[in-house]
């Protein structure tokens, strides 16, 4: 999958299903019937948002934040290291509220960062 990087967190396949059974809305980007971009809201949060990478840079991702937002959407959640996100939201006017250190012995963590949480 183009669109998927590496996980922070390993998961099964039915853990993913577990987290998707939780999410209030899921809003798909189409092009000519083939899914380019998804993006999962629980309550006033962002939950994931991922945009195929042959579709980067071309609005896609803007305009999934925008329906997002509509959606009620406020908040998100992004790993420092993920420079390219992290830009890309500062872009659409969120900004850092707050951020969470890796704990001591994070054993879940391949490779344990900080997160940055973003609010507009």
């Amino acid at each position: 999958n183009n669109a998927v990087q590496k996980p922070l967190y390993p998961a099964t396949d039915a853990e993913t299903i577990a987290l998707l059974s939780e999410i209030s809305i899921l809003l798909g980007a189409y092009c000519d019937g083939e899914l380019i971009g998804v993006v999962a809201i629980e309550e006033d949060a962002v939950e994931r948002i991922v945009v195929d990478k042959e579709w980067i840079r071309l609005g896609i991702g803007t305009a999934l934040m925008q329906a997002a937002e509509a959606n009620g959407a406020s908040y998100i959640d992004l790993y420092r290291e993920n420079k390219g996100a992290v830009q890309f939201i500062e872009a659409l006017g969120y900004g850092i509220y707050d951020i969470t250190e890796p704990e001591a012995g994070d054993l879940l963590a391949k490779d344990p960062a900080p997160l940055l949480h973003f609010k507009k």
